[in-house]
């Protein structure tokens, strides 16, 4: 009985071994595919300027010693108070505010803007 036990075991433990290995590989593979194609940038105090065409900047550091960071608004850009998207006209009330802006890496683009 013990040494069915023994080799009930290894099997079992052969069996998750493969099984680690081949999610392992194909993980790998995934992430060679991936492409980063968005950024984003989380601040205590993201600075909001927009024009009345709905054209603007937003700017925030990441943290006290990065660089601030400036990057431009469209009336393309989605504005999201609390969880609720909202008028982008609402965005000069905003500005001062901790939030997070997700830009385009290529064009630097602002697509939406997540105030807290």
């Amino acid at each position: 009985m013990f040494e069915d036990e023994f080799l009930m075991k290894k099997i079992i433990l052969s069996v998750l071994t493969t099984l680690a290995l081949t999610v392992s590989i194909h993980s790998v593979r995934a992430s060679e595919n991936l492409k980063m194609i968005e950024g984003a940038i989380e601040s205590e105090a993201l600075s909001i300027k927009i024009s009345k065409d709905l054209s603007g900047i937003i700017t925030g550091k990441v943290c006290q010693r990065c660089e601030t960071q400036v990057l431009k608004i469209t009336p393309a850009t989605q504005l999201f108070i609390a969880g609720k998207k909202v008028g982008l006209t609402r965005a000069t009330t905003q500005s001062g505010k901790p939030g997070v802006a997700f830009y385009d890496l290529k064009t630097r683009l602002v697509t939406r803007i997540k105030i807290y």
